[in-house]
């Protein structure tokens, strides 16, 4: 796959072909559930640990210069149980809470002012729940809660926290743009990456930073190069960080728990990025660029 798409719920993983549209689910302990082709370009999917999956899609006979797009949400089994037609919005992620009863879309909506950031929550039942006008800027990602009582989204360097019900709580400037956030296990502390400007290096340096319920910051740690993923642990208050050297996992007082390096590669380690998510076992998936993947154990 050459633009694969990827999102796990406990032991539910979905996983896609943005160019060919092909999606599938996979149980961990069962393999492949259901398998499936859309007609169009996917832009986001996500899961429920439950088992409720949904696509987001561009229609194949679209304009390319057409920002419409579809919404559909699948049973399991791969029934579809309601669509939604978006007209001048293109759905950027996407995010399922545990027991599949919410969805939670962010889109890029095209309006006679220009380009704006929306999050979009519907129901199991195809209902519109609330929406939501998100801050200016690149949209980076989308974070929820398992039971989705709290959602959280990156847009530039700016971190708006909502209730479930859609009321804001609390809003964050990180010192550069943000590049991934992510809850912390069960708790509403949020960790979140993002790139750290110096005057006095030229090197790609980041920080990771955990914020409190209230949105104010606990700890940061510094790492170089670059940080485009991490991850809470299902169970316990750490995170988990990789950049183009290693993982790592950083505790909830700030300090390193563990470090893995990767071995050398066919890649300059100054060109490898790395992908990563946690499974519903708590173990560590790490994909590297250069076609490597590793399983760390999570404690």
């Amino acid at each position: 796959m050459d633009k694969p798409l990827v999102d796990i719920n406990g032991r539910q993983l979905i996983l896609a072909d943005s160019d060919t549209g092909q999606v599938f689910t996979i149980e961990q302990g069962k393999g492949v559930t259901h398998s499936t082709t859309v007609a169009g370009q996917i832009e986001a999917v996500a899961i429920a640990e439950t088992g409720q999956w949904l696509v987001a899609y561009r229609p194949a006979d679209a304009a390319p210069e057409s920002f419409d797009s579809e919404l559909a949400f699948h049973s399991p089994d791969g029934s579809e149980l309601f669509n939604v037609s978006f007209v001048n919005a293109l759905p950027f992620t996407a995010k399922l809470n545990q027991n599949g009863t919410q969805c939670y879309i962010m889109v890029n909506k095209l309006t006679t002012a220009g380009l704006e950031n929306h999050l979009l929550s519907y129901a199991d039942t195809g209902q519109l729940a609330w929406t939501a006008q998100l801050p200016a800027g690149p949209p980076i990602g989308l974070a929820i809660k398992p039971f989705a009582d709290r959602i959280a989204v990156a847009v530039g360097k700016t971190i708006v926290c909502y209730s479930g019900a859609g009321q804001p709580l609390w809003q964050h400037v990180a010192q550069g743009i943000v590049q991934d956030i992510d809850f912390l296990g069960q708790s509403d502390q949020l960790t979140y990456s993002s790139q750290k400007v110096s005057v006095f290096s030229f090197q790609k340096q980041s920080l990771v930073t955990t914020l409190s319920e209230q949105g104010t910051s606990l700890w940061q740690y510094e790492v170089k190069g670059s940080v485009p993923r991490v991850a809470g642990g299902d169970n316990t208050l750490c995170a988990f960080i990789t950049n183009n050297i290693g993982a790592h996992s950083i505790g909830s007082d700030g300090q390193v728990r563990w470090s893995q390096k990767y071995a050398k590669g066919e890649l300059n380690p100054n060109e490898l990025e790395a992908d990563l998510a946690i499974s519903g076992s708590g173990t560590v998936l790490v994909q590297l660029t250069d076609g490597r993947m590793f399983v760390l154990r999570g404690e």
